[in-house]
């Protein structure tokens, strides 16, 4: 008498047969290392572009200036809220300028870092953000410093502005040194972040 395997009824009273077993895999078993590198890559372009402008190109490192703050000169335009957005990533603000020294310092640095660009052949904008916005008729610095110094004739404000107005240094050669204008604050231009350590 061989031996047979007994089957259990099903509590429909029904026998069960077993399928034969099959040698063949689920055909998403073997793409699921290809999905997952692939949805990596998808979700990492997508969280750069929902990052918005907090990361920027054409960047220099922070630079401490002696018994001063430290500065940061980014050549890539941008509008005036996008770079505040960027420099308050990097735990600063676009810059503010107390002095006639500060001022001195900001427009070396962009004027250098403006050379460097186009001895390599790039176009950069000879203007730079400061950290100057025009908020009800009332200059202000961004990081929520007092004006105390203020170099910028065509930023007297009417009675009746309406629009939105932020500050820019020319770092040109042809027009006069150090001069701050204002412009829309929705054009792009250059800027100089600011923070008190590096």
């Amino acid at each position: 008498m061989s031996c047979q395997r007994i089957r259990q009824p099903s509590r429909f009273g029904e026998v069960k047969r077993s399928n034969p077993p099959t040698s063949q895999t689920p055909p998403t078993f073997h793409r699921t290392k290809h999905h997952y590198k692939f949805n990596t890559m998808l979700m990492l372009l997508i969280m750069m572009a929902l990052w918005g402008m907090s990361e920027a190109s054409n960047c220099t490192t922070w630079r401490k200036m002696r018994r001063g703050s430290c500065y940061k000169v980014c050549g890539e335009p941008m509008a005036f809220l996008d770079a505040e957005k960027y420099c308050r990533h990097e735990n600063g603000h676009l810059t503010s300028i107390h002095n006639a020294k500060e001022k001195e310092i900001v427009f070396s640095l962009a004027r250098r870092y403006r050379a460097g660009l186009q001895k390599l052949g790039q176009i950069v904008t000879p203007h730079i953000w400061l950290g100057l916005v025009m908020i009800d008729n009332v200059w202000k610095w961004t990081d929520q410093s007092v004006i105390d110094y203020f170099e910028c004739p065509q930023c007297h404000a009417g009675s009746r502005e309406k629009k939105n107005y932020c500050a820019y240094m020319e770092t040109s050669r042809r027009v006069h040194r150090h001069m701050w204008y204002r412009k829309l604050c929705m054009e792009k231009s250059a800027f100089v972040c600011k923070k008190d350590k590096c």
